[in-house]
């Protein structure tokens, strides 16, 4: 018989070890004499994930919200001790700041761990005889048992590190960057459009987001990632500056047709061959091979004399093509350098990556305070019923279900509460089987253990891929509560009844509460995200008219100003992506029927013309005072132009009665406003020199960005009008 086949996947491994450490917790906490080891028995579940650094940090995580979470506790008992209303009041709005800081963080488990174990400390410490520090201790040591047990149990047991899947993920990032730069290359060379490479796009996005956390992850379990974390964070750093050239070099590939840009760039070939041989040693690089030299980086030459002979538009498009390929250029050299084998630990300064699926700084979101305020809402709706509602089923437990579950679903605004019923009632019946037929005949620990053992591994084996495990954490902690494991046991048939209804009027207190600030229903929320998104374009580019140019304005005028760029970018940075997952759950009746693509090309068009105009704030604030006089004023005309146009465009996405393709205002304000820009830079061109020097190439660049943003615009236009816009704004109750 081979011996191969009695090899345990990974899969059962994970199994075992995460029903060893169930079995263990509950021994220990029971054999201690603790009062609800189902506190450890939620640790263990929640913990229990694919590496052992991915656990151990959000074991970190856990036990330090726990901690936090009882000082918070403590303190709100502490200061409303008799004042009820003022109590929750100070509880719902840390709750409320959880939730919100939840949403944007690359913390969120702890600030969801802060919010839910406070309200449950607090509604605990009302309804017991204990006083709040047992209680509060109580929580945190039966947290740290299961952290300990989980954490002990992943290093002795098969431990499965996350160094190597850190730099399989990094490696498949390097992979797929050179396939879209090769692609693009290839656009170039045979002068045709880049065509579909909106997967390579999506992937190379994906990818870069979750490396934060697997090298936090891989720092945490690997001793020599560990020793050289500073230089790897260097390394992500230079990989998103990658990612955001080869992003803005794709989105903005435009070539003059019949124009081959080796006349204007005769050593496009070197160069993009050198680009690629920095991305391939980059590669090699991260498979630990020793990649050969291939010398400085070399510059990309431009010919002023073929400028001459090209209209303006097209030399704007020109020398925006080559500001991205010398761009790519610079930050792939020092990719490849910030790989190699000891460097010094400081990485060039640079500018930080604009492409979507990545922001910086803090900035206020409108999803997120909607989102805060339904958690919040939700939570005094519960409290309000638990007061005054005589025989509510669970009592207190309504209210703790009610602040778990909220900030637990804060996360997946796309799923509705109430498509988690019939699940969870099927579930529900399974565990109270086992709960009232299986568990009274059980005579000792070694019997309860191994129902422990049984149950925990034959979730982990059915829900243990990383894409189910949103699904195992669920099944796990539903084990958990049902069969209420204590020392002094009881079974009863009206606690696991209480228990489904309480479960049940939470998801339709939620999906009540769903509909506040906004409807849930997915076409509603695309619409108003996508009016968000053209109002954020409008405002950005009637901003930038009057932007730097200081006059009377006053500096807190000007720091206004600034915040308000700042606040739009952000939102033309977020809400593509935001979009693109919206889209997916419109349903059918609304779409054209030959088109179930429609809804894509719109998302696609929107990324494309935030991105461009993104690009055209970064290249008006480093334009400074280089362009004055009529080409401001004229630039301001078509930055008016278009502004307006999309102010008609949202506008249109409101009405019921006309159809977007109706409105042809669009077409003729594109129309006007590329004529009035076209011949005020021909009229500049006449009295200057427009050879290739830093200052006339910048004047270029944003020449090559204008034109740009005409035909995104044109392309959100076209993509919208086969969408039946009146049917998303007739009136519906369900």
């Amino acid at each position: 018989m081979n011996i191969e086949s009695f090899k345990l996947t990974r899969t059962t491994k994970e199994a075992v070890k995460t029903a060893t450490a169930m079995t263990l917790t509950y021994g220990i906490a029971l054999g201690a004499g603790w009062n609800k080891p189902m506190w450890g028995g939620f640790a263990v579940a929640m913990v229990s994930l694919s590496t052992l650094g991915l656990s151990l940090n959000k074991s970190a995580l856990r036990l330090l919200g726990t901690l936090v979470a009882a000082v918070v506790a403590l303190c709100l008992i502490g200061l409303f001790p008799q004042e009820r209303w003022m109590f929750m009041v100070g509880l719902s709005l840390w709750v409320g700041v959880c939730a919100y800081m939840m949403q944007g963080s690359n913390r969120a488990y702890f600030w969801n761990v802060c919010g839910f174990v406070s309200v449950i400390i607090c509604v605990s410490v009302v309804t017991t005889s204990a006083s709040p520090f047992q209680v509060a201790i109580l929580r945190a040591q039966e947290t740290g048992l299961g952290i300990l047990v989980y954490s002990l149990v992943a290093m002795l047991i098969w431990p499965r590190h996350s160094r190597d899947q850190f730099l399989d993920a990094l490696t498949a990032l390097n992979t797929s960057q050179s396939q879209l730069y090769e692609r693009c290359c290839s656009a170039l060379r045979t002068d045709r459009p880049l065509g579909q490479s909106e997967e390579l796009r999506a992937d190379i996005i994906r990818l870069q987001a979750g490396l934060d956390a697997q090298l936090e992850a891989a720092i945490a379990d690997s001793y020599d990632i560990w020793e050289s974390r500073r230089q790897w964070r260097g390394v992500l750093l230079q990989s998103a500056r990658v990612s955001s050239a080869l992003e803005q070099l794709a989105e903005g590939l435009t070539v003059p047709k019949g124009f081959s840009p080796e006349k204007l760039f005769p050593n496009l070939e070197v160069f993009t061959r050198g680009v690629a041989q920095q991305l391939a040693a980059a590669g090699q690089l991260l498979r630990g091979e020793k990649p050969p030299h291939y010398g400085a980086e070399s510059a990309l030459e431009a010919d002023n004399s073929v400028l001459q002979t090209q209209p303006l538009y097209d030399v704007g498009s020109l020398a925006l093509l080559r500001h991205q390929l010398v761009d790519l250029g610079t930050q792939a050299h020092a990719l490849r350098a910030a790989l190699e084998p000891g460097r010094q630990k400081k990485f060039p300064e640079g500018r930080q990556p604009v492409f979507t699926g990545f922001t910086l700084g803090w900035m206020p979101d409108t999803d997120r305070v909607a989102t805060t305020l339904r958690i919040m809402l939700a939570l005094w709706m519960a409290y309000l019923v638990y007061l005054y509602v005589d025989g509510l089923p669970g009592g207190p437990t309504f209210v703790m279900l009610t602040g778990s579950l909220t900030l637990a679903l804060a996360g997946t605004p796309q799923l509705r509460p109430l498509r988690v019923v019939l699940p969870f009632t099927a579930v529900s019946v399974l565990m109270s089987l086992i709960y009232l037929l299986v568990m009274p005949r059980l005579t000792g620990f070694h019997e309860l253990g191994l129902l422990i053992f049984a149950v925990t591994f034959g979730i982990c084996q059915k829900f243990g891929s990383p894409a189910k495990q949103p699904v195992k954490m669920f099944l796990l902690a539903l084990f958990v509560s049902f069969v209420a494991i204590n020392n002094s046991q009881s079974y009863s048939f009206l606690s696991v009844t209480t228990l489904w209804m309480v479960f049940t009027l939470v998801f339709l207190l939620l999906a009540v509460v769903s509909y506040f600030p906004f409807s849930p229903r997915p076409e509603k929320v695309f619409q108003r995200q996508m009016r968000s998104f053209v109002h954020s374009c409008a405002t950005l580019l009637s901003d930038l008219a009057t932007f730097g140019q200081g006059g009377a304005q006053s500096p807190v005028d000007l720091s206004l100003r600034s915040w308000r760029i700042r606040y739009h970018c952000h939102a033309l940075a977020t809400l593509p992506a935001r979009l693109a997952n919206w889209s997916k759950l419109v349903e059918s009746r609304y779409l054209p029927v030959d088109s179930s693509g429609q809804l894509q090309q719109l998302v696609s068009a929107a990324d494309t013309l935030g991105f461009q105009i993104r690009n055209l704030v970064e290249a008006s604030r480093q334009r400074g005072n280089k362009v004055q006089g009529e080409h401001t004023t004229v630039s301001d005309a078509w930055r008016a132009s278009v502004s307006a146009a999309l102010a008609e465009f949202a506008a249109a996405l409101n009405r019921v009665e006309v159809h977007v393709s109706g409105d042809t205002t669009l077409d003729e304000s594109r129309q006007a406003q590329q004529q009035t820009l076209a011949a005020a830079l021909q009229a500049a061109a006449a009295d200057s020199d427009m050879s290739v020097t830093p200052e006339t190439e910048h004047i270029l660049r944003i020449v090559g960005i204008a034109q740009g943003i005409s035909q995104s615009l044109l392309a959100l236009v076209r993509a919208a009008r086969g969408i039946e816009w009146p049917r998303w704004n007739e009136e519906r109750f369900y």
